[in-house]
């Protein structure tokens, strides 16, 4: 008896994503299978890079600088973000999105005689693991005041016709008229999606200004979980200031899991933020996250020399 059997591939196309070749940029579709395959196994590890990628001098990278408990169910982890154009161009915008996942479950294929260390009971048994608490910053604008002033100055000649006969004076005046135009540099807003365990941004500039994003920033999330968790990243940016715009993707690593990590909070905490003791303290502290990144932005000194 003669059997028929169907196979059905699906892709997704990103016919936006612009690669370098030999100087010129040329589009390409990039195509990624759905359901391709087990993926290779993570290994937890700590590995706090993410991504980076580099097209003509741009570079874009994504490192976890702050991974702490908050308390014995919530984590934070911060993310730092790197955007630097290449002279002459300017990152327009950014998406970032990160989401949340529980283990993967142990592979048939385990090293005998292996016991599976038995889960501890979940202080919130029924629901999501792993889940969002809150993410930061959730709208934040930069902006700056630009301030023009003029001077403006007047002679009055006034007669004056006395007893004495006819006098004239001078009375010099100076008027000062001052203007200010506040702008938006550019804005961050934020937002959970897929019952709490995808967190979302976008970045953008002020179209108007055309001064790009900030060169760093960095995004910071809340999570509640039991245990260890997955988190996987993925970053779409656009550069202006070109003949034509390019479009960047974080970089995915050999097996498909260069943006996955295994995070086990206590093996990977690292740059733990000094903050009082409590839920009101850290929350205070998220909401009060801008996106910026402390110690980066300086003014440079230097006396302007006029032709």
């Amino acid at each position: 008896m003669d059997t028929e059997r169907t196979f059905k591939i699906g892709f997704e196309e990103d016919v936006m994503t612009l690669v370098e070749n030999q100087g010129h940029y040329r589009s390409r579709s990039f195509f990624k299978p759905h359901e391709a395959g087990a993926q290779a196994e993570l290994s937890g590890e700590p590995d706090y890079l993410v991504t980076e990628t580099e097209i003509s001098d741009s570079y874009m990278s994504a490192e976890l600088s702050t991974i702490q408990r908050l308390d014995e169910r919530r984590s934070l982890l911060i993310l730092n973000l790197t955007c630097h154009p290449a002279p002459g161009r300017r990152f327009v915008n950014a998406r970032v999105d990160w989401r949340f996942r529980s283990p993967p479950s142990p592979s048939p294929g385990s090293s005998p005689g292996a016991k599976s260390p038995s889960p501890s009971p979940s202080p919130f048994l029924g629901r999501l693991n792993p889940r969002i608490v809150v993410i930061a910053p959730q709208h934040s604008v930069g902006g700056w005041t630009e301030e023009q002033t003029r001077l403006m100055w007047s002679l009055a000649l006034p007669l004056e016709v006395g007893f004495g006969g006819p006098s004239i004076g001078i009375e010099p005046s100076r008027e000062k008229e001052t203007q200010k135009a506040v702008m938006h540099a550019m804005s961050i807003v934020g937002s959970t999606r897929e019952n709490m365990s995808r967190a979302f941004w976008t970045i953008e500039e002020n179209k108007s200004s055309e001064r790009g994003i900030p060169s760093h920033f960095q995004l910071a999330v809340a999570v509640e979980h039991n245990g260890p968790f997955v988190i996987e990243l993925e970053i779409k940016a656009e550069l202006g200031g070109g003949l034509w715009p390019t479009y960047m993707l974080s970089k995915k690593g050999k097996g498909g899991n260069g943006l996955r990590r295994l995070v086990d909070v206590d093996v990977w905490k690292s740059g733990e933020i000094e903050m009082e003791p409590g839920e009101k303290a850290w929350r205070s502290f998220l909401g009060g996250l801008t996106g910026e990144v402390s110690g980066v932005m300086r003014e440079f000194e230097q006396t302007i020399v006029r032709p």
